[in-house]
Order: C-alpha cells, then sequence, then structure tokens
C-alpha cells in the first residue's frame, strides 16, 4: 500500500511538471492548466491500476507485458498519427485508455472534439475501477500464493 500511495504521489507530481513545462514554453490552452493536471493525473491512475493488476496476476514479471502493452497503447492512440492514417489493424487503440487520453488532450490543448470529454473521462475511469477490482479477486483467489514462487523455488518431485 504505501508504494502505491508513492506511485501515486509521483504521478501527480510527473502531471505538474509536464503542465509547468509546458505553460513556461508558452503551450496555450483550451481549459484550464489545472483540469489538464488532473486529466493527465486521472490518467496515470488508469495506468497504474492496470499495472496492479498485472502484478496481481503475474508477480514481478508483469513488467514485462505491462511494457509491451504500454508501447501498443502508445503506438495505437493516436497521438503519433491521425486516426484517419493509421491501418485497421491499430483500431484495437480503442480499447485503451491511452487512446481516450489522447482524444482528451487534443481537446485540452487544441478545443478538439469537445464533445467526447465526457465519455473519454468515464472509459478511463473503468480502467480505473475494473483493474483494481480483478487485483483484489486475484489477491484473494487461490492463484494468489503462486505469484510469490519463482522458478528457484521448484525442485525436482515438487508437484
Amino acid at each position: 500500500a504505501a508504494k502505491t500511495g508513492i506511485a501515486v504521489c509521483l504521478s501527480l507530481t510527473l502531471s505538474c511538471l509536464l503542465v509547468s513545462v509546458y505553460v513556461a514554453l508558452g503551450g496555450p490552452f483550451w481549459t484550464s492548466a489545472g483540469e489538464t493536471i488532473g486529466f493527465l493525473w486521472w490518467m496515470s491512475m488508469a495506468y497504474l491500476s492496470s499495472s496492479v493488476m498485472l502484478c496481481s496476476l503475474l508477480g514481478s514479471s508483469f513488467q514485462i507485458l505491462g511494457t509491451l502493452v504500454l508501447i501498443w497503447q502508445f503506438a495505437a492512440s493516436g497521438g503519433i498519427f491521425v486516426e484517419q492514417q493509421m491501418t485497421p489493424f491499430y483500431a484495437s487503440g480503442r480499447g485503451f485508455p491511452m487512446y481516450y487520453g489522447v482524444r482528451g488532450l487534443k481537446y485540452m490543448f487544441f478545443g478538439a472534439s469537445p464533445d467526447t470529454m465526457r465519455f473519454n473521462v468515464a472509459i478511463i475511469a473503468l480502467w480505473i475501477l475494473l483493474p483494481l477490482a480483478a487485483a483484489l479477486l486475484i489477491s484473494r483467489s487461490p492463484l494468489a500464493q503462486f505469484k510469490h514462487r519463482s522458478f528457484g523455488d521448484l525442485h525436482p518431485g515438487d508437484s
């Protein structure tokens, strides 16, 4: 719980730092800097929640899968290429929170698609709540006893 609290505080600090750099460089906002900080922090809670779920499921080896999923989200979110230029293969990005986060930030920075903002926030809320609920269920299940075992703990003849 302490590590999660530290991660929450660090993500808020990073959100403030990112917006501070943007403000220092003279970047315009369609909304306020405070709303942008809050939205960035909200997005980071979705990633943190997903990481908690993967850690509950896979133990310490969650980092590899978590990194791959984050890279996939970055590629398929519409932050690098405009959605219309991406192949249909990248439409799977709509299933991840970064897609909705990029849409929300496009609104906050440029005023694009203001009618989708509530939907973006709601989808990100689901990505916070559902993985946390799954992590809670996993931690209470018999599966939880195996996440702390490593291959070094196994000996020939163990079942």
